[in-house]
């Protein structure tokens, strides 16, 4: 059975605004690319077991292989709906299983 990703998200790869001073002052983000893909409620405690960060409001972002490059720099910007997350951690990929690949992406939604 194929991965099913009834869900879409847009996705702007953050660039760090550095100071003179060499510390980063905030983000400037790329253009939008659109990103089929499931999102799931995350407890921190699985958080934590399978990507080592704590988080109160996580997301386990689900999609296909192909589209881990557009997660993988960390504090991008992820929207679903309205709804607002930055990238915590690196993609973890799941290839060579067959129609099952798929690539997990840690979110942490934005207040």
């Amino acid at each position: 059975m194929p991965l099913r990703l009834p869900h879409s998200v847009t996705v702007q790869e953050a660039t760090p605004t550095v100071n003179g001073a060499g510390e980063i002052t905030g983000y400037s983000y790329s253009p939008i690319t659109t990103v089929a893909c499931q999102i799931t409620p995350a407890s921190s405690k699985e958080v934590f077991e399978s990507f080592g960060i704590e988080l109160d409001d996580a997301r386990i972002l689900i999609c296909a292989v192909a589209d881990e490059s557009n997660f993988t720099t960390l504090n991008s910007k992820v929207t679903f709906s309205t709804v607002e997350f930055r990238v915590k951690a690196r993609p973890m990929t799941y290839a060579g299983i067959g129609a099952c690949d798929h690539t997990l992406v840690l979110l942490e939604r934005v207040i």
